[in-house]
């Protein structure tokens, strides 16, 4: 427990330290209302537009929100958005919306694009927005959450809530940085991003972080019991970005192994073998044929590969193992 309270402590003095720098952004920076209603976004028409001028509610995240709060994953972005709200079961990140979305839910009345690509699975319509997502929160520019029914725009899933994630260019990264940060459950963070521009109208960004995260001693009301050292998560995402004048494109990989202290799905409270594993790849295209202030024509294709296994182990009917794999191609305009 030696290291669990020096992480800890560790946690407590950055987030101290980084506060007080923290309220002199926001009340030395504070946008005008003028400016916020100036915001860029493309979200709720599909077209860049005003904040001012959207038909829609819609939420933007900056990267330096990102920076400010310190959030690890797309749901604890979300989690700061009004109406939105977070469970997390120890396995998968859920978000419901205005009070819809129960925890046996995994986010199918929720569209997840990633510059326009469809991250939600093909089979039930779930959006991984937890750490089995394939999103490095450092490759973020901003994330426009447009709030109610889109599916008049974005068909299935948009029935709640339609989350665009837009990365940055390599152009404004113009640079590389790593980083190693350490947190409470033990948690150790290796990341590192470079981005740069590649010619006079091309720019590319190439990002990867690897987690790993002891986690937490869990107590159980209903078994009366504690489960300990077996909360264990890691995971490994890697992106790519190639960007020129009309052509867009990027690729990414995430792989997740977490283990299950609860017992849920008939698995014995506890047992240290039970967990699950995790992996996506998948890449975009994107041609922009033209582009004027009120419309514009693109072609794009991508392609998706997932796959899942769990295994529940019940000490007395045994191991269970289930497993999904799959994939998707798509081209759309």
């Amino acid at each position: 427990m030696k290291r669990h309270r020096i992480s800890i402590v560790l946690w407590i003095f950055v987030a101290l330290v980084s506060g007080r720098a923290q309220t002199n952004d926001l009340f030395g920076d504070a946008a005008s209302l003028a400016e916020l209603l100036d915001t860029e976004i493309s979200t709720a028409s599909k077209y860049k537009q005003s904040a001012n001028d959207a038909p829609a509610s819609v939420t933007v995240i900056t990267s330096d929100d990102i920076a400010r709060y310190g959030y690890r994953n797309i749901a604890e972005a979300l989690d700061s958005v009004r109406g939105q709200y977070h469970v997390y079961d120890h396995i998968s990140h859920r978000v419901g919306s205005r009070g819809v979305g129960s925890v046996t839910e995994l986010n199918h009345r929720m569209l997840v694009l990633l510059n326009g690509q469809v991250l939600n699975e093909w089979l039930g319509g779930s959006a991984m927005i937890g750490n089995a997502s394939p999103i490095i929160l450092d490759t973020v520019e901003r994330i426009e959450i447009m709030r109610g029914p889109g599916s008049a725009l974005y068909g299935t899933n948009a029935m709640f809530l339609v989350v665009n994630i837009i990365t940055r260019d390599g152009a404004r990264l113009d640079g590389g940085q790593a980083s190693v940060s350490v947190g409470q459950e033990a948690e150790r963070v290796f990341s590192g991003m470079y981005g740069a521009s590649v010619g006079d109208e091309s720019d590319a960004v190439i990002a990867f972080t690897t987690t790993n995260i002891d986690g937490s001693d869990y107590y159980s009301a209903f078994h009366d019991a504690t489960a300990v050292d077996v909360d264990q998560e890691r995971y490994t995402q890697v992106f790519a970005s190639l960007n020129a004048s009309r052509f867009r494109s990027h690729a990414f990989f995430v792989t997740r192994h977490k283990q299950l202290p609860t017992g849920a799905f008939g698995a014995t409270f506890g047992d240290p073998n039970s967990g699950s594993r995790d992996e996506r790849i998948g890449a975009q295209v994107e041609f922009s044929a033209f582009t004027s202030p009120t419309a514009s024509a693109h072609l794009r294709g991508y392609v998706q590969a997932a796959e899942s296994v769990a295994r529940f182990v019940n000490a007395v009917t045994g191991a269970r193992r289930f497993s999904g794999d799959g994939g998707a191609i798509h081209l759309g305009y």
